[in-house]
């Protein structure tokens, strides 16, 4: 996390520039748009001057897609819906705008009040700013206020049922003040969103990642002493007689992890629909 936020000012001149492009749709992923913007963020990002692995734009295109696949998947076992996903969805995202100053005293960008009484659990302020008068104000961004009936429209617009989805409406509210406090900041900081998605993205992918094959292979006894006896030659050294299975059981793993990602992103490809459209990227 200390990461993602210390790389918020030094990416404010890739934003300009970005902001004289035209958004066009780069890929859709399971229905889900992927606008070019975000691509050539990721891609400047990790394809810079410091960077170790730099790929060409045809390759890191196919990770990217990959990325968004893992998220597809994720999302559809409900890794984005449960409680500590989205704790730390809502703590990055507090820290995140916390560094843009936005907190603080007097010309403050944002300040929040949650009004007492909505429903039981909205019954608290959040960690912004100051109350605001006016019996149906939820919050204000930027002098804008926002009310609970708004509130309640983007509930049935997004047709958000915290019951189904076992979410406390505390986090559908957190999801709505966030929206608009972003909406607010992007103008004056525009790689904010990017800096948003990238986190929710890596967050999700290395979860379900994790899930389906890291954890996967370390208790595979029976897998990986297959994979190993398939490739005993790899472990050999100089031509000499291979090393045994406990003594390179460590690379074994990591390599029977390789494995099985390619074939599950293999399996996540013939699942999810992915539509590619081949636009110039700005590099």
């Amino acid at each position: 996390m200390k990461q993602f936020l210390s790389c918020v000012f030094c990416l404010l001149s890739f934003a300009t520039l970005q902001a004289q492009t035209t958004d066009a749709v780069l890929m859709t992923v399971n229905g889900k748009d992927v606008k070019k913007s975000e691509f050539e963020y990721s891609y400047t990002k990790n394809n810079g001057a410091e960077a170790i692995d730099k790929r060409s734009e045809a390759e890191y295109r196919t990770l990217f897609q990959d990325l968004k696949l893992k998220v597809a998947e994720a999302e559809t076992q409900g890794l984005d819906t449960t409680a500590a996903f989205r704790k730390e969805w809502h703590d990055y995202r507090s820290q995140l705008i916390k560094s843009y100053n936005v907190e603080q005293e007097g010309d403050s960008i944002v300040k929040v009040h949650i009004r007492y009484g909505v429903n039981a659990p909205l019954a608290r302020k959040m960690e912004f700013g100051k109350e605001v008068p006016g019996t149906d104000t939820l919050f204000l961004v930027e002098k804008q206020a926002f009310f609970v009936n708004d509130f309640k429209d983007y509930l049935q617009q997004q047709q958000i049922d915290t019951a189904v989805k076992g979410l406390p409406m505390i986090d559908a509210l957190n999801d709505y003040l966030y929206q608009n406090v972003v909406v607010q900041l992007t103008p004056q900081f525009p790689e904010l969103p990017y800096l948003l998605q990238e986190y929710r993205d890596g967050s999700l992918s290395f979860e379900i990642t994790q899930q389906e094959v890291w954890e996967k292979a370390a208790l595979d006894t029976d897998g990986l002493t297959k994979f190993f006896n398939k490739n005993k030659s790899k472990y050999s050294v100089n031509g000499k007689k291979p090393k045994t299975y406990t003594e390179v059981r460590g690379q074994v793993i990591t390599d029977y992890q390789d494995f099985l990602e390619k074939e599950w992103l293999q399996q996540l490809r013939k699942k999810y629909t992915v539509t590619s459209y081949q636009l110039p990227v700005t590099n």
